[in-house]
């Protein structure tokens, strides 16, 4: 499988945008305005510290996009394209045919039902490009991580011990799942 996904995903109230380098600055302030919320839960929050680190993780991410590692989008509202986060295809196994969806949502924005709409706007065009299983991972503690999950549909399928470090801690991972067949 050689999958062809569009930079650009429309939904309802959303739409998907691959990253350009022109948004590295709207992200990091993103990111900085909501540090504080988004480190509790998400790793990598503590090694963006400058516009630049944004810069570099949409380069990244342009490399994953065209080797098909990863396809990472930003999260823009329809009626003012406003950038709102992120949500990418991440961990992708082609030859198994199964991904992760990975997500943040500046907390200014939460409550809205954003998230559930991005997600399922990805994962149609996933199951669209012939994926068969997609997941989403969270720890315990991640609330609304996990509300994301239940209210797109994901099943629960169990919890892996201590597979991460967050915060300099070991944490256990929920690990959320959609097959095709569940539509």
């Amino acid at each position: 499988m050689s999958p062809t996904i569009s930079h650009f995903i429309q939904g309802d109230r959303i739409h998907l945008q691959k990253h350009t380098l022109s948004n590295a600055q709207t992200m990091f302030e993103m990111i900085d305005l909501d540090r504080v919320a988004l480190q509790e839960f998400l790793p990598w929050v503590q090694k963006t510290n400058s516009v630049q680190d944004s810069e570099t993780f949409i380069k990244i991410t342009q490399d994953c996009w065209s080797l098909n590692k990863a396809y990472e989008f930003g999260i823009y509202i329809n009626d003012s394209n406003q950038y709102i986060g992120n949500i990418g295809a991440i961990n992708l196994d082609l030859d198994q045919k199964v991904c992760e969806i990975g997500y943040w949502l500046n907390s200014k924005y939460s409550g809205n039902g954003y998230m559930i709409e991005a997600v399922k706007t990805l994962e149609k065009q996933l199951f669209n490009l012939g994926f068969f299983r997609i997941e989403i991972r969270c720890i315990p503690k991640n609330i609304k991580s996990q509300a994301v999950a239940l209210n797109s549909g994901y099943v629960l399928d169990g919890v892996l011990r201590s597979n991460c470090i967050l915060n300099n801690e070991r944490r256990d991972s929920l690990v959320y799942s959609k097959l095709k067949s569940d539509l």
